[in-house]
């Protein structure tokens, strides 16, 4: 999934936008904050978002000045039809074993 930090003088949602842009190419149209979980690097905001129609194209994070995990791959998945309080479950970290 997409992330990345707040940078100065941004809002929450101004950088889920810009990290959603920059990672997949797709423009987000709304965003629904969702929760707060715990990230090796501190506390992390999940949010549900819908996008503009379009195939998500991956981003270049080549200018991170850490040895930080990349994205190296885009791929649709169908996620379970559940939900907690109306919000969909959706796995924190996905990853492929390739």
């Amino acid at each position: 999934m997409p992330g990345g930090g707040v940078e100065p003088g941004e809002t929450d949602e101004q950088a889920l936008r810009r990290e959603v842009a920059e990672e997949t190419a797709l423009q987000v149209t709304t965003a629904r904050f969702v929760w707060t979980y715990p990230y090796p690097s501190g506390p992390t905001n999940a949010y549900v978002v819908d996008v503009e129609p379009g195939e998500p194209r991956l981003g270049v994070d080549a200018d991170l000045p850490c040895d930080c995990p990349r994205m190296v791959g885009l791929d649709w998945i169908d996620l379970p039809d559940v939900s907690v309080s109306g919000a969909p479950v959706i796995p924190t970290l996905l990853m492929s074993a390739d």
